[in-house]
């Protein structure tokens, strides 16, 4: 029997023309290759993400009188009613609970979306990895702009009203959006991991889906830390509020922790180290699986 290492296969073996078999063998070094080959591509590729991302976004608001509007109506709907409830039950000034509630929850719309649609990017892109050849990342990357392009249109309506019931500059704007931009690379990393662990997990997704929806009330986005008095030292170690701080707190002339940072950059790391354990043992499986 005779037997060879190839790069684009993963079966165990496949017919050589000749009466034995030819074996195949992986080769994990190569496996890495065509897994970083993967990343690379898609990365380069990202204007098909994007025509993918606006495609789906015109396919959900196809003939609708508003069109991707109704993203921020909803939105704007949601704020206002959670700030009539809620600004009563607690002591801080009514003008900055607004901005606190509508900055915070429009990071979460953010959050929610890439982190969920990640988990599920690659089985619903099923008949795109099925029918041609294609780069996994291209996917994940259209989850992306699919949450940013969101994002965009939350953000304008998020910010408009924040700024005339809570003023800021144009100082703060900026170090909020730097906030932001330094969370895009850690959430990229979680949905690459996710939708590679929900292709062979299926059960994953709806567990990230119901976690999701307990840290939205674990998370300090309608209520304030004051409200849980000597417990909210527990917040600490919610990674969710010191993603939510980079960004929110310029918005509200407050200093951002230094340790919000210390965790940003360390779940950046982790992530990052765990996609490179986790993609390249993956890339061969996950046409079979998907």
């Amino acid at each position: 029997m005779s037997e060879v290492n190839i790069l684009e296969s993963d079966e165990s073996y496949i017919h050589s023309g000749r009466d034995a078999p030819l074996k195949v063998t992986i080769c994990p070094e190569k496996k890495s290759v065509l897994a970083w080959r993967d990343l690379a591509n898609g990365v380069r590729d990202w204007r098909l993400a994007y025509i993918f991302a606006l495609e789906d976004l015109k396919g959900k608001f196809h003939r609708t009188l508003i069109g991707p509007l109704w993203i921020a109506a909803s939105f704007l709907a949601f704020i206002v009613v959670k700030i009539f409830i809620f600004s009563s039950l607690n002591d801080a000034k009514w003008e900055y609970f607004a901005s606190y509630l509508t900055i915070g929850y429009m990071i979460w719309v953010f959050l929610s979306a890439a982190i969920i649609g990640g988990a599920t990017s690659l089985i619903s892109s099923r008949n795109w990895i099925l029918g041609m050849k294609c780069n996994y990342s291209t996917f994940v990357i259209q989850c992306m702009f699919n949450s940013l392009v969101t994002a965009f249109i939350t953000a304008i309506a998020a910010l408009t009203v924040s700024y005339f019931v809570y003023p800021y500059s144009m100082a703060s704007l900026f170090w909020s959006i730097l906030g932001f931009a330094s969370i895009v690379p850690l959430i990229m990393f979680v949905q690459l991991i996710l939708a590679v662990l929900c292709v062979f997990f299926r059960d994953l997704v709806q567990l990230v889906s119901a976690i999701m929806r307990i840290m939205f009330f674990l998370t300090p986005i309608i209520w304030l830390p004051s409200m849980l008095g000597s417990k909210a030292e527990i917040l600490k170690y919610n990674p969710f509020t010191h993603i939510l701080a980079v960004v929110r707190q310029p918005l509200l002339s407050e200093p951002v922790p230094g340790e919000s940072w210390i965790w940003i950059v360390g779940l950046t790391l982790a992530t990052m180290l765990i996609l490179i354990a986790l993609y390249p043992a993956s890339i061969n499986k996950i046409a079979r699986h998907i």
